[in-house]
């Protein structure tokens, strides 16, 4: 079964910014996170989508 979703920890060295800006950004509500439980988590998909829309304006 392939994974979905990453830990704020991953999503965050993957952006390349700490947990307490995403964090954040999350909570303005600029990144949407799914609550598992306790635990909160960022899709794969919305993370490629990011760059994917990044290469596009580069």
């Amino acid at each position: 079964m392939e994974r979905r979703f990453v830990t704020i920890n991953e999503a965050a060295i993957v952006l390349g910014v700490s947990k307490q800006s995403l964090y954040r950004a999350i909570n303005r509500g600029e990144i949407p996170a799914v609550h598992i439980g306790a635990a909160m988590r960022i899709s794969i998909t919305w993370l490629k989508d990011l760059e994917q829309r990044a290469q596009v304006t580069q």
